[in-house]
């Protein structure tokens, strides 16, 4: 696919299956049936068939973004992502939970994936952020875009370059799409990575 110029955040780029444009003033991204990005507890297999649009970021970052998903499926999604290989990586996703709640999940993977849910979520949109200091990484979400809220904080050994970006999944439907607004990407981290500014 041909380069994305995304507002206050660059040139990004297209891998994976699926489709991704921009329309009406937002990134939608588009994914095909049995679509994730896990490396399964058990098995311990990676499984990374996302359409996943990025950019490379070296060094400390904060990413943030609006995402709107109407889920239909179990675990359907729109997740921004921090992506070293198939078995290093931080992704938080605004997912349909296996328990029938939507919420903002957290998938830290260094090696094998750590899964948690965390805050349910009324509605079809939340704001997610990334950040990065150093090896530290931390989650947050916000309803209004202002007041931020952690989600997560945590020590991963990443190298300093990382791809960072949008996805969207859909690991038992059909299809899932995903419209990303309002987003940024800070080449620094917050002043607080607790409080997310």
């Amino acid at each position: 696919m041909n380069a994305l110029e995304l507002k206050n955040c660059g040139t990004f780029t297209m891998r994976g299956p699926g489709i991704a444009g921009l329309f009406e003033g937002a990134l939608t991204i588009c994914a095909e049936g049995a679509t994730d990005l896990i490396v399964d507890q058990e098995k311990r297999t990676p499984y990374t068939n996302i359409p996943f649009v990025y950019r490379e970021v070296e060094g400390d970052f904060t990413f943030r973004t609006k995402v709107t998903v109407y889920h239909r499926n179990k675990f359907d999604a729109g997740t921004i992502i921090a992506f070293q290989d198939d078995t290093h990586w931080a992704k938080v996703c605004f997912e349909q939970s296996d328990e029938g709640f939507k919420d903002v999940c957290t998938v830290m993977t260094n090696g094998i994936s750590d899964d948690c849910n965390g805050p349910i979520i009324e509605g079809d949109t939340v704001y997610l952020q990334l950040s990065r200091k150093g090896n530290i990484f931390a989650v947050h979400y916000s309803l209004d875009g202002s007041a931020w809220h952690m989600v997560r904080i945590c020590y991963l050994p990443f190298t300093e370059k990382l791809d960072v970006g949008f996805s969207s999944q859909s690991p038992t439907g059909e299809d899932a799409a995903a419209r990303f607004k309002e987003y940024t990407l800070m080449h620094t981290a917050p002043s607080d990575m607790r409080a997310g500014v």
